[in-house]
């Protein structure tokens, strides 16, 4: 997985159950995956099923990402990570 993003939930089936997941970048579009989380802090978890380790995913404040609804088209920027 490149960069981080805070885990997500989306509901199905009308409200009844919220999926874990996050939002994986396709092209423009932003595809929602859900994902079986491990270790988390405030800033960072542990995505322990669901990607195959080479996607690049959505990150953004709480609300950016909690509006955000599948498929819907993006704008991505490329940013450097400092390590």
């Amino acid at each position: 997985m490149k960069g981080y993003s805070a885990a997500d939930s989306t509901a199905v089936n009308g409200g009844e159950k919220e999926i874990e997941g996050v939002f994986a970048i396709d092209g423009d579009r932003a595809n929602f995956v859900p994902v079986t989380v491990g270790i988390s802090s405030q800033k960072h978890f542990e995505v322990l099923k669901g990607l195959k380790g080479d996607e690049d995913v959505v990150s953004g404040n709480f609300k950016a990402i909690r509006d955000l609804k599948d498929g819907q088209r993006i704008k991505v920027e490329k940013k450097v990570s400092k390590q």
